[in-house]
């Protein structure tokens, strides 16, 4: 009888416990919002290491960007608005940038860039997480914090119309105004982003 009532005040003493930590667990869930709508994910995000880790598919379909996963490598290839391209590696804490295109695909590849994260990527429930101001960061999104809510806005994601400048006799690379230092833009051609990449230029890895 001792043993039933002890094994009784047991289980009750758990269930009280998990039932004052489920609050807590709601008052820990991360709300992210885009452009004022807030994002519903199928698996929730997380902190790791003081970072915002969410599920990359998720953010990518809002997005409207393509992600290509390859089983083999465990790697995540993705091209931005911009058309640089970005490979990720789950458990690695490098991201390889190329410019313009899809490398396999040009002849010409430019050279990658090679930036490194704080936190890698990695899978949790069959999902990819990836840091989140890196990824909303890569696709020119925006990324504040206000409230414990996370905040992206998209308003400088499709951008075609800003003005970039092509240096006279300076290849297939188009540069930021404001940003670049790699040649003269005193010998440069004025164009729009959207008419620098209709005539095929790369945006030059130094600006954006």
């Amino acid at each position: 009888m001792k043993r039933r009532i002890r094994a009784l005040a047991f289980l009750t003493t758990v269930m009280v416990m998990m039932l004052m930590l489920v609050p807590s667990l709601y008052a820990n869930e991360i709300r992210v919002e885009i452009d004022g709508e807030q994002v519903q994910f199928e698996v929730q995000p997380f902190i790791q290491d003081g970072r915002t880790m969410v599920p990359l598919r998720a953010i990518a379909e809002i997005l409207d960007v393509d992600i290509d996963w390859d089983g083999e490598e465990r790697s995540i290839t993705y091209v931005n608005h911009d058309g640089a391209t970005f490979r990720l590696h789950i458990d690695y804490t490098y991201v390889v940038r190329y410019g313009m295109g899809i490398p396999e695909e040009d002849l010409n590849p430019p050279e990658p860039e090679l930036i490194t994260l704080d936190v890698p990527p990695t899978i949790v429930d069959g999902r990819t997480f990836v840091p989140l101001r890196f990824i909303a960061e890569s696709f020119g999104v925006d990324v504040d914090f206000v409230d414990g809510v996370v905040l992206l806005t998209t308003i400088a994601v499709i951008d075609m119309n800003q003005t970039v400048w092509v240096a006279v006799g300076g290849g297939d690379i188009y540069h930021s105004i404001n940003d670049c230092g790699n040649t003269n833009p005193d010998r440069a051609t004025y164009v729009t982003r959207q008419e620098a990449q209709d005539e095929g230029l790369r945006a030059c890895l130094r600006c954006w």
